[in-house]
């Protein structure tokens, strides 16, 4: 928490009466949570910052610890904010027998009052307006997954079913792979290549996002903007956590706060821009007609426009909103994939033997189908697809759910959860169930592989948690799933990954945030003598 530390002390005693006064008010006002009966057990909280100094850098680490003390449901406070933790059967609960009742978001600063409360992922909107928007972010995502070849329910619902491409968002993917495996090959010798793969990876992940949800080719002036913003607000997980639970750190913390806002602004600005050159387009190849043309339905963006053509006379939908769904698919996708891909680089460095396994089993389809594999034909790679999986598990590089809020007093676990309370619903719990998995500590992809065939189980696949559950779930999972096979399958098809550390059979530890970052990357990478790939089409 240094950055907690380092904000604290920059106020100054300039603030000491302020910083009094508010912590007596606070103080009132944790005492009154604190008689109220029946709200889950948990640690006792601090006035002013409640629990937030006993989070440390790992998190989601100390709140498991706590779950041995108090349970599979508990209490925390993050400054005077009430915070539920839900774990084990009782995600169940919240995600799936009853996610209607748990369907809201909380009410936080960044969302409404940085985001102006347009994000239908993070803002506290109702749960009838989520839906809709929600129910259009998952058309466009299996519209760009589908490709146009194939109708779907939800695509045919908002107009999407006419769209065909040149090229497939598979052999869109490959080509992105490829050019990020080329800069990968070329990082240096640095002995922790930590930021240099995460800015690479951020960047390779920005330009494909670009063109594949937004419909723009992004020059490399603008690529190199619109990546550093993005690794800047990731970069400010801690101090956005500190605004958002201690009011008066919104006024001690004025010129880090101001700089959050600058760059959450020049991302709005970069989608507006974005968006609005290819309405542009649309609008010229249409010839400015707005009804059914056969305009190829190639980005979100095109996806999302026809979309709005269809609806937007009706007064529930806002157009703002509308192309918002495409900013925050925009969102999700990189940082999703770019914490993804780190982890798998360290898990495949450190696990020398899965990863020549997975390689050799690459190279076998490769060599008979004469190409690379399609996301369809995943189960013809069994292991390979068992390996991915077990990291998604093993590592649970998203350990919470994003934040949810029950619509309505409710009961939990016999517990009172009050209407609106921040509930963080730990995922993690789920993927190291000793009910559910065998030695769930040991990293072990073999588990995921049939006893007699060994083929891939992916019945007991869909039991590690990634993209939540629910109402809730993440509206492009269809995507992520894809687009996480297909880049292991050909940076494991062109480079090796080996540990260039002493400690080189033991995983590095994770910082904390929305999602788990590796703290180092003590790794080296070469390209495969031969893998092939060259005379290899997708």
């Amino acid at each position: 928490m240094m950055i907690t530390a380092a904000i604290l002390l920059d106020a100054g005693r300039s603030f000491a009466v302020p910083v009094a006064f508010t912590a007596v008010s606070v103080l009132t006002l944790y005492v009154c949570l604190r008689k109220r009966q029946g709200i889950p057990p948990g640690p006792t909280a601090w006035p002013l910052i409640g629990n937030l100094f006993s989070m440390g850098r790992q998190s989601h680490l100390v709140l498991e610890s706590m779950r041995k003390t108090y349970g599979d449901v508990f209490s925390v406070y993050f400054g005077s904010t009430l915070v539920v933790v839900v774990n084990g059967k009782a995600v169940e609960e919240c995600l799936s027998t009853h996610s209607a009742r748990y369907s809201m978001r909380p009410e936080l600063h960044t969302a409404q009052y940085i985001l102006e409360g347009k994000s239908f992922a993070f803002s506290h909107i109702e749960v009838s307006e989520h839906k809709r928007y929600r129910t259009l972010a998952v058309a466009v995502v299996k519209q760009l997954v589908n490709g146009g070849g194939e109708k779907t329910d939800d695509a045919v619902k908002h107009g999407l079913q006419n769209g065909t491409r040149h090229t497939s968002i598979e052999d869109r993917i490959y080509m992105e792979a490829t050019c990020m495996c080329d800069k990968l090959l070329d990082t240096s010798d640095s002995p922790d290549l930590k930021d240099e793969i995460l800015q690479l990876v951020t960047k390779e992940l920005c330009r494909s996002a670009a063109d594949m949800l937004l419909g723009n080719t992004l020059s490399e002036y603008e690529l190199d903007e619109i990546s550093r913003v993005v690794e800047n607000l990731r970069n400010s997980n801690e101090a956005i956590m500190l605004v958002n639970f201690i009011p008066v750190v919104r006024m001690l913390w004025r010129n880090g706060l101001r700089k959050y806002i600058q760059l959450t602004q020049s991302l709005n600005r970069f989608f507006e821009r974005c968006i609005r050159n290819r309405k542009a387009q649309l609008a010229t190849v249409s010839n400015g007609h707005t009804e059914d043309n056969g305009v190829l339905l190639t980005n979100g963006v095109d996806c999302t426009v026809k979309f709005w053509q269809k609806l937007k006379n009706d007064p529930q939908y806002e157009e703002s909103r509308v192309m918002k769904v495409v900013a925050d698919l925009f969102g999700a996708r990189v940082d999703t994939m770019t914490v993804a891909l780190a982890w798998m680089i360290v898990y495949w460095a450190t696990y020398q033997a899965t990863q020549e396994k997975a390689q050799k089993e690459i190279d076998h389809f490769v060599k008979n189908e004469k190409r690379l594999p399609r996301y369809s034909e995943r189960n013809q790679l069994p292991y390979t697809m068992a390996l991915i999986t077990e990291v998604e598990r093993h590592c649970s590089f998203v350990p919470f759910t994003l934040p949810h809020a029950p619509v309505q007093d409710t009961m939990l676990n016999g517990y009172l959860i009050p209407k609106g309370t921040m509930m963080l619903i730990s995922m993690r719990s789920i993927n190291y169930d000793t009910a559910l998995w065998d030695s769930p500590a040991q990293f072990r992809p073999e588990r995921f592989l049939l006893d007699q065939s060994g083929g891939f189980n992916s019945a007991l696949a869909e039991q590690v948690m990634l993209f939540g559950a629910g109402r809730r779930r993440c509206a492009g999972e269809a995507l992520g799933r894809m687009q996480i096979f297909l880049y292991s399958v050909l940076i494991l098809r062109k480079c090796t990954f080996r540990r260039s550390d002493k400690d080189s059979h033991v995983l590095p530890e994770s910082l904390a945030g929305i999602s788990l970052i590796p703290q180092t990357m003590c790794v080296s990478i070469s390209r495969r003598e031969a893998d092939g790939s060259k005379n290899t089409e997708p």
